[in-house]
């Protein structure tokens, strides 16, 4: 655990202070999300779960990173997975500007404080941390989501909790 922490806490110092620099070329931000969604099944079929998978029906290209994008998407599944109590959803839309990707699952119940805090580094709402997570997960997936002129919010209603990622569209 220990280790763990150390090298995500050195990542995330990395690239807050802009020592990782993330390109930005056009790629297909759909196309990574199934990538590393494909990774994370497993994951799902032990915990008995399938999640509910909506996509535009078009590529998303965005100006970003593969490797960086990549990162921010699987830390966020990582996160459902462990904190997740099921009925997870992951989605694509299209607004007139952006792709909207948004993480969804049903979630013990979260405060506003919850919300406000839940992107900052060592956040856990496991304060025993039984979960053996570091808290550094999400603040490093907001770091690069801005870093790739992205913006990202979470939300809790009616026991369900969810993470919206915004990309400008190319």
């Amino acid at each position: 655990m220990v280790k763990i922490l150390l090298e995500q806490l050195f990542e995330y110092v990395r690239i807050e202070s802009g020592e990782i620099i993330y390109k930005h070329v056009p790629i297909d931000a759909k196309k990574i999300l199934m990538d590393t969604l494909v990774m994370y099944y497993d994951d799902f079929y032990n915990k008995s779960q399938e999640p509910v998978v909506h996509l535009v029906d078009k590529s998303c290209i965005i100006l970003g990173d593969e490797q960086g994008l990549k990162r921010i998407f699987s830390n966020i599944l990582f996160n459902s997975i462990v904190h997740g109590k099921g009925e997870y959803g992951f989605e694509v839309q299209e607004s007139k500007d952006n792709y909207i990707f948004t993480f969804s699952n049903l979630s013990e119940p979260m405060t506003r404080d919850d919300l406000d805090y839940i992107f900052e580094r060592f956040y856990t709402k496991d304060k025993s941390r039984n979960k053996k997570t570091t808290g550094l997960g999400l603040a490093i997936a907001k770091e690069i989501t801005k870093q790739l002129n992205g913006t990202i919010d979470a939300f809790y209603n009616n026991g369900k909790f969810s993470i919206s990622i915004l990309f400008p569209k190319v």
